[in-house]
């Protein structure tokens, strides 16, 4: 039994590429093949729910049937087990796999049919990158069967051959740079499970946890991890935001946001890197605007339940949301957000810079002094200094997140409650400053700006508390 461990990149350009805009001017002749591949499984999918995949693939005059696992994805690379035996034709053969994959495929053979088909053309080219890194690049064009269904293939797979595997993020960042490719989040497989209906779309999105740090580890290993942790986070809800989910999108951004505050707080060895900010930045921009719409969106939803009859908040409204969401389908699901989630995962660590547990009370200290004096006055504050505090507040909140751990006791979860009020009613009154100029420049009604005006006294009294309360809450890291 091998194991395959490839990353996927889905060409994001206009029209189909070919292999002459694919490869550099350094690189050999491609290998170039026809490959039509049969899915078996019974009708309801039973192989897939348990997370195998079971084809026979035709190359040329050859015949091979395969079993695939479905293995560990992390940030567009997935490494799979899988089993590879020849064929005489092409019908399956069971009798013929190995005993673990005889035994998961045997259970259902006697059910399972055809359930769809990939039909693609394959130009591979066998590189070294960088020494001690091989890998096999192909390029995939053709398309994906399920009845009458169709969907197109344009994707490029970078597999290791020899070498580290972070290896292939590096690959896969070179190649965004200079192609229109975007991340490959589904394998063939599951693309055709989707297109025959028997596969979900996208996960469910889920809030991020800080994962538990070594207090003695030193705090360069902690931004590695970090980096590579809220990588993940962010990869893994791309689908879902693509898809219109707004929680999805909520998680895309609080993910950029925590990525761009993260050098702020630890070492990272990417903080000089401009053009990963450059493009943390941009995505960030693209997808703001459809945020604050879905919030006003929801916030009218609200006055509409409490006001039956009351008439939807205009053509301006639906214009701007569309508008909106066509600017952040194109950065998520472009060059942009490869480059970004590729750059975060392929980089190392930075220079030691002692103990996390010293580095993050400093940090701390530092944060915790610079909220006090941002606040100073809080009930007096404009909206620019209000704005200013928020910043410093979430920043706070996050440096407290990492260091009290995934689950803070005493002092810590007290201090890290007060905080997280604070920043909530920070928030909600930024959001609704937003809300309240947005509904006055699509020309969203009185009853909705009325609504938010009362929301707003609602919230300004929230926030005088939650800032009294947090003054109160001794540090927990002294």
């Amino acid at each position: 039994m091998g194991v395959e461990t490839e990353l996927k990149l889905r060409w994001a350009g206009a029209g189909t590429p070919t292999p002459q805009a694919v490869a550099a001017p350094d690189w050999p002749a491609p290998r170039r093949r026809r490959l039509v591949s049969v899915y078996y499984d019974t009708p309801e999918g039973a192989l897939w729910r348990r997370g195998v995949a079971w084809r026979v693939r035709r190359a040329g005059r050859t015949w091979l049937q395969t079993v695939k696992w479905r293995g560990e994805q992390q940030a567009a690379m997935a490494v799979r087990r899988e089993v590879e035996v020849p064929l005489a034709g092409p019908e399956p053969a069971p009798e013929r796999l190995p005993p673990e994959a005889r035994a998961v495929v045997a259970a259902v053979a006697g059910r399972a049919g055809p359930v769809f088909e990939t039909r693609f053309e394959r130009w591979t080219w066998r590189l070294a990158p960088e020494p001690g890194l091989e890998v096999e690049l192909a390029l995939d064009l053709g398309e994906l069967r399920a009845g009458a269904a169709r969907e197109p293939i344009a994707e490029l797979e970078i597999e290791l051959l020899q070498g580290p595997p972070e290896g292939l993020y590096r690959v896969g960042r070179a190649l965004a740079a200079r192609l229109p490719l975007a991340l490959g989040h589904a394998s063939k497989a599951e693309r055709g499970y989707r297109l025959a209906g028997l596969a979900a779309e996208a996960p469910a999105p889920a809030p991020w946890s800080p994962p538990a740090l070594d207090r003695e580890a030193d705090a360069a290993e902690a931004g590695r991890i970090l980096t590579h942790d809220l990588a993940r986070h962010l990869d893994a809800h791309l689908e879902a935001a693509l898809a219109g989910d707004a929680e999805g999108l909520h998680q895309v951004r609080l993910a950029l946001r925590r990525l761009r505050t993260l050098p702020r707080l630890l070492p990272v060895a990417w903080a000089e890197d401009e053009a990963l900010a450059d493009d943390l930045r941009a995505l960030a921009r693209a997808t703001g605007p459809l945020r604050d719409l879905d919030v006003l969106g929801e916030a009218w939803g609200a006055v509409a339940a409490r006001c039956p009859g009351l008439p939807g908040p205009g053509p301006g409204f639906e214009t701007a949301r569309a508008e909106a969401r066509a600017a952040a389908r194109a950065a998520l699901g472009g060059p942009a957000s490869a480059r970004a989630v590729l750059g975060l995962m392929a980089a190392g660590e930075a220079a030691r810079a002692g103990p996390w547990r010293r580095h993050g009370a400093r940090v701390l200290e530092r944060l915790h002094r610079q909220v006090r004096n941002r606040g100073g006055g809080f009930a007096r504050l404009g909206p620019e200094d209000r704005h200013r505090l928020r910043i410093a507040v979430k920043r706070l909140r996050l440096a407290a997140q990492l260091v009290a751990g995934p689950e803070p006791r005493g002092r810590a979860r007290r201090y890290l409650r007060r905080l997280t009020r604070l920043n909530e009613a920070l928030g909600a009154l930024q959001d609704l400053a937003v809300q309240r100029g947005l509904a006055a420049r699509i020309g969203a009604g009185a009853p909705l700006c009325a609504w938010l005006e009362g929301r707003a006294e609602g919230w300004e009294a929230a926030a005088r508390l939650a800032w009294r309360r947090w003054r109160e809450a001794a540090p927990f890291w002294d």
